[in-house]
């Protein structure tokens, strides 16, 4: 799902849902990340809330 996020910036809302389904230890259990993807920035971030993940960035080629 995409929508519009910013009124000043090119961003789209982006809502990602896992779910785990077949896994020992997190069966059953699900991950929502919703976020705001700036499109002109080279370097995005994707924040995640977790004890493990802290956050995962990428570089746009």
């Amino acid at each position: 799902m995409y929508a519009l996020a910013s009124q000043q910036d090119v961003a789209f809302l982006m809502l990602l849902n896992f779910s785990f389904l077949e896994d020992i230890i997190y069966n059953g259990n699900a991950l929502s990340v919703v976020l705001a993807s700036r499109i002109a920035e080279d370097v995005r971030e994707m924040p995640v809330i977790s004890d493990v993940v802290e956050g995962m960035h990428w570089q746009r080629e």
